[in-house]
């Protein structure tokens, strides 16, 4: 007689054995639809088998709580959740797990804290160790949803440095390096690279108009939240102009940077979606503010009158911003095309 749909299965296995029969049931299905089994125990005779299956079903949660492993756990959730989050998220998730190696065959109900808090603390930057407790917190709760265990370790797991006060630092040379070797391989780097180079706020970025920038004359009209900073010349260095040109013909929009919907980008959305995960992928730490402070000291670093610097960022009180307009461009190109 045929078992109903999800009772599970009875098997002969091939080769020489003494327990020749296997009791499986199907734990979720892979991205290609294929079954994922869990062998529940293996027996000499197919009777012994079938008895096992029936014993089973009369406690099934006893097996869930005590076999699955943490990847198991993983392929389960996965092919329910990532139908649901954003391209961004998914990958996200999945560098997480990546960082998850040490733990993939243990299973669930054998992890506590430590062995969460351990992976954590190995992460080198603070974007990563959220994303890998974010994962954990994720799990936890689908396992906990489907009697897979009975307690939340993850709610335990602590980062330290999650409510230190943030202090300003630079991309360092190498970071900023990294960032150009994979231009136009890793999502967002060449925003990261525009900032770097321009020294702009991130919303005065996403607030660029495609009428407000010059590519011939290479700069862009931009402002800012101060009055120092309105209406100003922000020249394009010669490293980025190529970036600045993709954008002026990738899309229709009138705005320079465009979503994946070819909408304007928002600043909220942007950083809880992609910066962290684009930061988290290089193993670094840095805020969009960073870009700016790497600019400014950058610039510093190769002799750049600070004069000059100021009025490049709007720094500048306003009678002076006002007054240095396109006739000063030159010696704008000249102090950024340094970098």
């Amino acid at each position: 007689m045929k078992n109903p749909n999800g009772f599970g299965s009875v098997v002969k296995l091939n080769g020489k054995r003494r327990k020749k029969y296997g009791v499986r049931l199907t734990v979720g299905w892979s991205s290609k639809g294929k079954q994922i089994y869990r062998y529940l125990s293996y027996h000499e005779s197919q009777r012994e088998a079938r008895n096992a299956l029936a014993k089973y079903h009369a406690s099934p949660v006893d097996l869930q709580y005590n076999k699955c492993t943490f990847t198991e756990i993983y392929e389960l959730w996965k092919e329910e959740k990532f139908q649901k989050v954003s391209e961004s998220a998914v990958s996200s998730y999945k560098v997480a797990y990546g960082k998850c190696t040490s733990i993939y065959k243990t299973r669930f109900s054998d992890l506590r804290k430590i062995h969460l808090q351990r992976i954590v603390d190995d992460q080198g930057s603070v974007s990563t160790k959220k994303q890998v407790k974010n994962l954990f917190g994720q799990l936890f709760t689908y396992a906990l949803e489907n009697d897979i265990i009975t307690k939340d370790y993850s709610k335990y797991v602590k980062i330290e440095q999650e409510t230190a006060p943030s202090e300003k630092s630079t991309f360092s040379n190498k970071e900023i390096d990294m960032l150009w070797v994979n231009l136009w391989k890793v999502r967002n780097t060449d925003i990261a690279l525009i900032l770097i180079y321009t020294g702009m706020r991130i919303n005065e970025l996403f607030n660029m108009k495609k009428e407000n920038v010059f590519l011939e004359g290479r700069y862009m009209i931009g402002g800012s939240k101060t009055t120092a900073g309105k209406e100003r010349i922000i020249p394009i260095c010669e490293k980025i102009l190529p970036i600045i040109e993709y954008h002026m013909t990738a899309n229709d929009s009138p705005w320079l940077l465009v979503n994946t919907r070819g909408s304007k980008i928002q600043y909220a959305t942007f950083i809880k979606r992609q910066w962290d995960v684009t930061m988290g992928k290089f193993g670094m730490d840095h805020t969009p503010h960073e870009t700016r402070h790497t600019f400014i000291s950058n610039l510093d670093s190769l002799g750049v009158n600070q004069t000059v610097i100021k009025r490049i960022v709007g720094h500048a009180n306003s009678s002076v911003t006002e007054s240095y307009t396109h006739k000063n461009l030159p010696e704008l190109l000249e102090a950024v095309n340094k970098l």
